[in-house]
């Protein structure tokens, strides 16, 4: 039997947002930073926020705890996380199943 040291890696709902654009203005170093103060779960929903190189210029994995709450998944990129950097591009979701690793990407 497989033992699971972090279970907030393997259930819930996870997006993989690639950040190409920000607002004027803003630095994505600050940006990263902020997103970082989020906090990981259970507290916060920020996994993992870094610089990339690249076409993109930075990279976040969030995640909630419901598999299902896509409409919540949405409500924290378009107001929490939107506020923090502007545009977004690109995204990747993949939901969890409780104790099953099921994949559904979709991307937008």
């Amino acid at each position: 039997m497989v033992s699971v040291e972090d279970e907030f890696k393997y259930t819930g709902l996870h997006a993989f947002i690639f950040i190409n654009e920000l607002d004027p203005g803003r630095n994505i170093r600050t940006v990263i930073n902020d997103l970082r103060a989020v906090g990981p779960p259970p507290d916060g929903e920020v996994i993992f926020a870094a610089e990339t190189v690249g076409s993109s210029l930075g990279f976040v994995h969030v995640r909630l705890d419901d598999p299902d709450d896509l409409r919540g998944l949405q409500d924290l990129i378009a107001n929490k996380l939107w506020k923090l950097w502007g545009p977004l591009r690109s995204l990747h979701r993949e939901g969890h199943q409780q104790s099953q690793r099921q994949p559904s990407g979709s991307e937008t």
